[in-house]
C-alpha cells in the first residue's frame, strides 16, 4: 500500500480505476477496505489535502467533514507533480 502523510494532495481514485483494482460486491458495490458506493461517485477525481489519519486508515478532508464519507487509503492516489 501507497503511504500517505498529513498534507498530501491526493485524488479519490475514478469508479473504473477502483473496480478495476478491487471489483464489485453482491450489490454493486466497490469491495475496498471500506466499500466505496454508487452514491459515493461524485467524490471520484476530487483532489483534496490530506487532513487527518485516523486509527482505521480513514483518510480525513475537512472539506468533506459534514458529508461523512469513510475513505479509506486505497480509494486514494497521489497527485503528480507537472
Amino acid at each position: 500500500m501507497k503511504t500517505f502523510k498529513i498534507g498530501d494532495l491526493v485524488e479519490i481514485k475514478s469508479w473504473d480505476e477502483m473496480v478495476n483494482e478491487f471489483g464489485l460486491d453482491e450489490v454493486g458495490d466497490i469491495e475496498c477496505s471500506h466499500s466505496f458506493t454508487s452514491s459515493m461517485i461524485h467524490l471520484c477525481g476530487k483532489k483534496l489535502n490530506i487532513e487527518e489519519i485516523n486509527e482505521f486508515d480513514e483518510v480525513i478532508f475537512d472539506v468533506l467533514e459534514t458529508e461523512e464519507w469513510n475513505i479509506s487509503m486505497d480509494m486514494i492516489k497521489h497527485v503528480k507533480s507537472d
